[in-house]
């Protein structure tokens, strides 16, 4: 028997394998969720979720000029292109945590599901800029200032 013959069971056993573990290149399913919490002052607190059909729910509880649940859409390219940059930006290796001990700051969690794995990033105070640039693009992907007085959109 040709050595190339045996070697099939072998590669075909790996091949499976590889294509078990890996994860789909289209996910079926997609939320990103960014919340930002209180402070002592003026700091809106709200939070926005966005899935893979670009539904954008967006509840505000604090300093937000429309509290309460309020729906609307984008393209679902405008999801995926918000996937690509978090993925671009290394949100998947961040820390989960990062805090001081200090107090008056507003918290951001920045939560993404991709099919059936989650991450979530808490910001309290010395994050990287990837993760405010990704916490940025959020709020403009869901125009979350449209609900937030303009005084409090953080210059969204």
């Amino acid at each position: 028997m040709s050595p190339h013959i045996r070697a099939l069971p072998l590669l075909s056993l790996l091949l499976f394998s590889a294509c078990a573990t890996t994860p789909s290149s289209t996910p079926q399913h997609i939320l990103i969720s960014l919340e930002r919490t209180r402070c002592f002052g003026t700091c809106p607190a709200y939070k926005v979720t966005i899935d893979e059909h670009g539904t954008v729910t967006f509840v505000g509880t604090y300093r937000a000029t429309a509290p309460g649940p309020h729906l609307t859409s984008i393209p679902p390219a405008a999801v995926r292109s918000l996937l690509t940059q978090a993925r671009s930006l290394g949100f998947w290796s961040m820390q989960s945590k990062y805090t001081a001990a200090i107090t008056d700051l507003p918290t951001t969690i920045t939560t993404i599901t991709i099919d059936n794995q989650t991450k979530s990033v808490e910001d309290y105070f010395n994050a990287p800029e990837a993760l405010h640039k990704l916490e940025t693009l959020i709020d403009q992907t869901a125009n979350t200032a449209q609900w937030i007085a303009p005084s409090y959109s953080r210059g969204l």
